[in-house]
């Protein structure tokens, strides 16, 4: 456990049995702390992580010993990255190449078959700088996998440390996009007997029956009912509440007034949006935010505790499995043998 590998051309890449997950690395702070704290509250033993150094050159200022020395600095750093996951993960991989870090991560993402990228943002007093034309909203744009974006917090606010349970925050509005970004956060983000999941329920947007119909649109009630099914699936502790808007602004409030640690939200496939609202959120909130789009749902394999049919998530349990009634009883049950969850 805690082996290190290095790319090496077109060499079978090595990987373990549990999820893949993508750093990107940097000399800057807000880096090491974003890793800091996936180390601490995404990362699992049985993972793979590949550490990502995207090496910038300008050809009108770089010189041949000036890009040796600055690749030489990376690989120091990214030593150092990889020295901290030993016994914490399974395999550690290490990319070094020169070009823009978005091209880089995106590329490495799609190699590696990540199911998640890591971004550290850093704290700026300008919002309008924070995400227009920025480095991760590139990154969040070319991303084939989701990406966690996430401020650098104040030392005092003991961030670092490992948080248990997690309270994980899901927007569900009448959307495919909350279909989406529920199957990928049940399937590379929920730890069993150990997580909170807050269902938000957006009840501002009126449903049309003719999508309805056609599946592109969802009751927002049904449709938070089977989440919290494959919630109790997956044994992992779930409450709904429901929001008099389907704002953006007033879903990060309820979040931030129920102390959730992680923002999942489902977006259009435009890449400006997603990025838009991951940046912007991570920026003015000390959350970990993830924007799950379109574009990543051909990432989503065939999962026993998601059921894959999308008219499946409309229909009522079936008459041989227990009520949720019941399944709030066996949870219960769980956390008083266990001494209370987590």
């Amino acid at each position: 456990m805690g082996g290190v590998a290095s790319q090496r051309g077109q060499e079978r890449i090595a990987v373990a049995d549990g999820r893949t997950l993508l750093v990107a690395v940097s000399e800057s702070s807000a880096a090491y702390s974003a890793f800091l704290w996936s180390l601490a509250n995404v990362l699992r033993v049985q993972d793979t992580i590949v550490l990502v150094h995207a090496c910038e050159t300008s050809a009108l200022v770089s010189t041949a010993k000036s890009t040796k020395l600055r690749l030489e600095k990376a690989q120091k750093n990214m030593d150092e990255y990889a020295l901290l996951c030993q016994d914490k993960v399974a395999i550690v991989h290490q990319v070094l190449e020169k070009g823009s870090r978005a091209n880089v991560i995106a590329a490495a993402a799609l190699q590696y078959r990540a199911c998640l990228c890591v971004v550290g943002r850093k704290r700026t007093k300008s919002v309008k700088s924070g995400f227009v034309g920025s480095t991760t909203s590139k990154i969040i744009a070319q991303s084939p996998c989701p990406v966690i974006v996430m401020k650098k917090p104040r030392p005092e606010s003991g961030a670092f440390l490992k948080i248990v349970p997690r309270k994980i925050c899901i927007k569900v509005d009448s959307s495919l996009h909350a279909v989406t970004a529920f199957k990928w956060a049940a399937r590379s983000l929920f730890q069993s007997d150990s997580d909170e999941i807050l269902l938000l329920l957006m009840q501002g947007q009126r449903i049309d029956s003719k999508h309805l119909a056609s599946n592109s649109q969802y009751d927002t009630e049904q449709l938070a009912n089977a989440f919290e099914e494959c919630c109790f699936r997956q044994h992992v502790n779930v409450q709904k509440l429901r929001v008099p808007s389907n704002d953006d602004s007033e879903f990060v409030r309820a979040a931030l007034l129920n102390n959730c640690d992680i923002l999942v939200v489902g977006k259009a496939s435009t890449a400006a949006d997603a990025s838009t609202f991951s940046v912007r959120t991570a920026i003015t909130n000390f959350l970990a935010v993830i924007s799950v789009t379109d574009q990543h749902s051909s990432s989503l394999h065939d999962d026993v505790h998601v059921r894959q049919s999308t008219s499946d998530w409309n229909s009522p349990t079936s008459p041989t499995s227990p009520s949720l009634g019941q399944r709030r009883d066996a949870v219960k049950q769980r956390q008083v043998r266990g001494g209370g969850g987590a």
